[in-house]
């Protein structure tokens, strides 16, 4: 039997709502620098959804990118394939890319699959964390004494 669209989120809701109510989920990942950073970098394990390949690498967290984006070398090494195509603008103007369909793990923490990634040319970073996964949860940057500090919360607290 195939599941319908509300189905399936009240399925995925109650089971949120069962591992909240047993501390499963519902945490926070904090990661302390002893600096002020211009850039978020953090580990994390990239998957092919049939759970085939997988790769370690440091993702770059980036609130201007609207999907996450992958490297010519993680495609090569996952064997990803595009589930489609899609026109994109950026600084150099529009383009049409690949569309793939990643898991992101974040190690100690939580795993998110069926993420959209397109195609990039980047050499510095195989993963760029774009807002179509940080909006998934609460995001928050903090430089006090010096230091920044950088929490993501999954799934998102209540508003006050």
């Amino acid at each position: 039997m195939k599941m319908t669209d509300q189905n399936q989120k009240s399925y995925v809701q109650n089971i949120k709502n069962h591992l909240v109510s047993q501390n499963i989920i519902n945490r926070k990942n904090i990661y302390v620098f002893d600096q002020i950073m211009d850039l978020i970098v953090t580990d994390v394990e990239v998957y092919t959804n049939d759970l085939k390949s997988i790769m370690t690498c440091g993702a770059l967290w980036d609130t201007g990118a609207t999907y996450c984006l992958v490297s010519d070398n993680m495609i090569s090494r996952l064997n990803l394939h595009p589930i489609n195509q899609v026109k994109t603008s950026n600084a150099a103007g529009d383009m049409i890319t690949d569309l793939y369909s990643i898991g992101i793990s974040i190690p100690n923490f939580a795993s998110f699959g069926d993420v959209f990634a397109i195609r990039s040319g980047m050499k510095d970073y195989d993963l760029i964390i774009g807002m179509n996964l940080i909006k998934q949860g609460d995001f928050s940057i903090n430089n006090y004494g010096g230091k920044t500090t950088f929490s993501f919360t999954y799934p998102p607290e209540p508003s006050e």
